[in-house]
């Protein structure tokens, strides 16, 4: 047997051996029993419900019901002076009468429209005829006011001649009170002029007109 033979069955027998042990280890296994692990317990958690603290009942509040308090009448006290009473606004000035109508040098009586006086502007408190907040409303006139007409006694007029007649207006917007506050130095024309402002009319407004209204009359009109 050469070293060639020897050197394979040394290797082969190696081989054998192992295998045996493998196989002897394997059937040691098989033959002994399992040792069983017991299984890990876990920790339980046990809820404990706690009663709640004593707690005082409430309390009742009696009310007690309280009486209104007695009314006891003042007496007047003796030798107490009596009281005045209220001092009432004084009624507002009745118009002035109109101016007795004039006659004639014949003692005929001439047919001239009324004239009332005519306050002036500078002595009239305007914060006390009305609201400066809420002012009046203006009057507008109403179309065919007429511009007075010359006397036929004074045509042709030599010069220039003014008049300057002042006027209420009503609620409804007629004129009822009116004056000659600038004369033109004829008594006529100044009646001419007076007349013609009565006839006028206004559109109809909430309540009178408080403030005096002038209008100044150019003889003859400008055309």
């Amino acid at each position: 047997m050469n070293e060639k033979q020897r050197w394979q069955a040394a290797v082969i027998g190696g081989l054998l051996l192992n295998l045996l042990l493998i196989a002897a280890l394997l059937f040691s296994f098989a033959i002994l029993p399992k040792k069983e692990v017991p299984p890990k317990k876990m920790p339980v958690l046990t809820l404990v419900k706690v009663p709640p603290p004593n707690a005082a009942p409430p309390q009742k509040v009696k009310v007690t019901p309280v009486a209104p308090p007695a009314m006891h009448q003042i007496a007047p006290a003796k030798n107490a002076p009596p009281q005045k009473e209220a001092k009432k606004a004084p009624a507002p000035p009745p118009p002035p009468a109109p101016a007795p109508p004039l006659q004639s040098a014949k003692g005929n009586v001439k047919n001239v429209p009324p004239r009332y006086h005519m306050p002036s502007l500078k002595g009239i408190n305007l914060a006390s005829e009305f609201d400066p907040m809420h002012p009046p409303e203006t009057p507008k006139p109403l179309p065919g006011n007429k511009y007075p007409v010359v006397p036929k006694s004074l045509m042709p007029l030599k010069r220039e001649m003014t008049v300057e007649i002042t006027f209420m207006v009503e609620k409804d917007g007629s004129v009822k009170r009116a004056d000659v506050t600038k004369t033109s130095g004829n008594e006529d024309l100044d009646n001419a002029a007076l007349a013609a402002v009565y006839t006028w009319h206004f559109k109809p407004m909430n309540k009178a007109y408080p403030i005096p209204i002038p209008e100044m009359f150019i003889f003859p009109p400008a055309k």
